[in-house]
């Protein structure tokens, strides 16, 4: 008697290498991945309903790590600017000896969004890494 093979879902999955491509919502189906594994800024990326239904990208990882926020310049590569929500960023900007632990809050500012330090601590550097 033949077996039929387990019926398995396909993974889809895009990916690019161009520093701060960000996918959108009509980039990426539900339950898609997309991922940027440029060395400067990668990403794991996924669309989502948000509380109102809508539509968003969320970045899931990993954490940014620099002196300014994580896609800061795609305005100068004519890609969306802006972060996703709950998207961390450990802002190095304050001294090498310090960092400050950032998470974007979507619903700060009346709306308008805003990066939230939610930890600072010193950090001990061996030529700018941990």
């Amino acid at each position: 008697m033949e077996q039929i093979p387990p019926i398995r879902d396909k993974v889809q999955l895009r990916r690019s290498s161009v520093f701060t491509k960000r996918p959108t919502i009509d980039d990426i189906d539900d339950g898609e991945l997309a991922v940027n594994y440029n060395s400067s800024e990668p990403g794991v990326f996924l669309r989502v309903v948000d509380d109102s239904g809508e539509y968003e990208i969320r970045k899931i990882g990993p954490i940014h790590i620099g002196p300014v926020s994580p896609n800061s310049t795609a305005g100068d590569y004519n890609f969306p600017e802006g972060a996703s929500h709950a998207e961390a960023w450990l802002d190095t900007a304050i001294g090498e000896d310090n960092r400050v632990l950032k998470v974007w809050d979507k619903d700060a500012n009346n709306g308008a969004g805003d990066w939230i330090g939610i930890s600072s601590a010193p950090g001990i550097t061996d030529g700018g890494n941990f």
